[in-house]
């Protein structure tokens, strides 16, 4: 039995194509799909050479497939998906993404952080196709921590004296070194230069400038008529 004419083609993967043909002195009811080693090459340039196509024709009835050497017939039909193949596979469990941010800022009232979670879930679905659907949440949370008025006692001082009185954190305070440490100066100077300096005349010296002060301050100021009789009446 020879091929007459190739009326389709069609590809099996990997480079594979077969050819529906039609045999010679054969109906559309013989016609078989053959791979393109066992059609003869003529046929094959003849069918695609541009211009020399012969045009498929349709056929009411279903081409049925034969094979050479006795092969049993088989119906050419597009195979239908059956509801178990429509079904999905199984959905896997969702891939989730999470992202933490923290800023803090300070300042000198309050300290502010903000912590920012932005988590990311995929969803994926095994049908056909692959879909993926991606929700993305955001969370935001802001809190503030106020801060106490500076106490230049309690902040630089050690735990134990800040539980002191205010009396007793002054005088467990620095200033009471500086206290000392200008007497222990004032009286090592003082007999360093006992014998350069004569302190009788600088007292003298500071008690006129004081006399000096206190007079100008009188004339600047004077004082008032009622000052003056409430004086003379204590006098009295």
């Amino acid at each position: 039995m020879e091929a007459e004419q190739i009326l389709q083609e069609r590809s099996r993967g990997r480079g594979k194509k077969e050819y529906l043909v039609r045999w010679e002195g054969k109906g559309p009811e013989s016609d078989s799909w053959e791979a393109a080693s066992s059609v003869p090459q003529k046929i094959v340039k003849r069918f695609s050479s541009p211009g020399k196509k012969t045009p498929a024709k349709r056929s009411r009835t279903r081409s049925t497939s034969r094979g050479r050497g006795g092969r049993s017939r088989s119906k050419t039909r597009k195979a239908s998906k059956s509801p178990s193949r429509r079904k999905s596979a199984p959905t896997g469990a969702p891939t989730r993404q999470s992202r933490r941010s923290v800023i803090e800022t300070k300042t000198p009232e309050a300290e502010i952080r903000t912590e920012t979670l932005t988590s990311k879930t995929d969803i994926s679905q095994n049908n056909i196709g692959i879909v993926t659907r991606t929700v993305t949440e955001e969370k935001t949370v802001t809190s503030s921590v106020k801060k106490s008025p500076i106490n230049r006692f309690s902040d630089s001082a050690p735990a134990w004296k800040r539980n002191l009185p205010d009396v007793g954190r002054y005088y467990n305070s620095d200033y009471a070194m500086i206290i000392v440490f200008t007497c222990v100066t004032i009286i090592t100077l003082s007999f360093v230069l006992e014998n350069k300096v004569d302190f009788a005349a600088i007292w003298e010296y500071l008690k006129n400038l004081f006399n000096s002060l206190v007079l100008m301050m009188t004339s600047v100021f004077p004082s008032s008529p009622e000052t003056k009789s409430t004086g003379s009446q204590t006098g009295k």
